[in-house]
């Protein structure tokens, strides 16, 4: 991109981050929905001591990116924490099975057998695809997987 190898990591740590960052937002907003502010307050104060423990520990050996792992440390924590506090108020049993393996699993034959549809019919198509068309193509068929997997579970659990 800018021809620097810590732009690479720069950019592959904020990818991670990304999500957990959505996730606490999100995740805050129905604790505090559920009237739970002081339980917000205690996670928010218990990240920013994670973030300013990495900024003491990580920065003087990695610089910028140890603060970056400072960050993503601390999203991890508190999505983490609000999952467990909110499982814990409703009274919800977790299922890791139908949670994140089953979900991970099927991400997973998405990608690949669009991958692999991608190629044959680019290649009996057109010769040489550009990239981001593959991408494209691929993206749109893990999305049409994922519609019918919905669509499917949305009829087993209301027959006509």
């Amino acid at each position: 991109m800018f021809h620097e190898d810590s732009v690479y990591i720069y950019t592959c740590i904020l990818s991670w981050l990304c999500p957990f960052l959505y996730l606490k937002i999100s995740l805050t907003s129905v604790t505090n929905g559920m009237g739970h502010t002081a339980l917000t307050f205690i996670i928010n104060i218990t990240g920013i001591i994670i973030r300013l423990t990495c900024v003491f520990l990580l920065i003087p050996k990695f610089g910028i990116t140890g603060y970056l792992y400072g960050v993503l440390i601390s999203n991890i924590c508190m999505s983490l924490l609000y999952i467990f506090n909110i499982y814990k108020k409703l009274n919800i049993q977790p299922d890791p099975f139908g949670s994140i393996i089953v979900p991970l699993c099927i991400a997973v034959i998405s990608i690949f057998s669009s991958r692999i549809i991608c190629r044959i019919v680019f290649g009996l198509i057109i010769k040489e695809a550009e990239e981001y068309t593959l991408l494209l193509t691929g993206a749109a068929i893990c999305c049409i997987v994922y519609i019918i997997l919905f669509i499917h579970e949305q009829s087993e659990q209301r027959p006509l």
